[in-house]
């Protein structure tokens, strides 16, 4: 059993489930799944894929805490489920800049992004309290994908920093432990330092676990 204290504000280098079925139960207040298109792991069942993440999900996360998933809308369709002992508190969709035109078969536009909830927001919720509130965040969220850093290495899929930071930011507070277990070239790690969070980083590629290692080395994160 891994010691959640020790790899506290790490990046881990390997297959998200082998490592999430070796940390304690209860250990995690927020976990942001940013879900790859397919299966990264030898697996060729996807459903079934998430289906084994789910739990690992369930299992590890405090008796209050947070979830938050992306996915395509169909994935999310054939997977929602796999998360039934959640509740949803929202779904809201990832607009991204450049894909809008037309689609064969009214192909996705878009992502969705699934907020779910356990044990009662109230504890982990510090966004807007009001309807209406017109500086708070929409169900409809427009943004430009992908991280450049320098040298051009960049990650085609990730979402923009300021925009984690806002999910982070409201779904959970000061030194609570968030786990990206899809964590790509680091913006979850880099948002949770920048807000004073603890992280738990997994990443299946190499390349990019280097990426987010040197992200996190800036003295200006970025």
């Amino acid at each position: 059993m891994l010691d959640v204290e020790k790899i506290k504000n790490t990046i881990i280098c390997g297959d998200c489930l082998e490592i999430m079925k070796q940390m304690p139960d209860k250990c995690v207040d927020l976990i942001l799944a940013d879900y790859p298109f397919n299966c990264q792991d030898g697996r060729k069942n996807y459903e079934e894929f998430i289906y084994e993440t789910a739990k690992e999900f369930l299992r590890i996360s405090k008796d209050v805490s947070n979830l938050i998933i992306i996915n395509s809308p169909a994935k999310i369709f054939t997977t929602s489920k796999f998360f039934h002992d959640w509740k949803l508190i929202n779904e809201i969709s990832l607009l991204r800049r450049g894909s809008l035109r037309p689609a064969y078969h009214f192909g996705f536009q878009h992502n969705s992004l699934l907020v779910l909830n356990r044990g009662g927001i109230k504890e982990k919720w510090n966004g807007t309290k009001k309807n209406h509130d017109k500086n708070f965040l929409t169900d409809v969220i427009q943004y430009q994908n992908g991280y450049r850093g320098k040298g051009g290495v960049w990650h085609p899929q990730a979402i923009p920093l300021d925009f984690t930071k806002k999910f982070i930011n409201i779904l959970s507070n000061e030194k609570d432990l968030i786990l990206d277990p899809f964590l790509g070239s680091g913006t979850t790690a880099v948002a949770a330092k920048q807000l004073k969070r603890n992280f738990i980083g997994i990443e299946i590629s190499p390349d990019y676990c280097k990426i987010a290692e040197q992200r996190l080395r800036q003295e200006i994160l970025l």
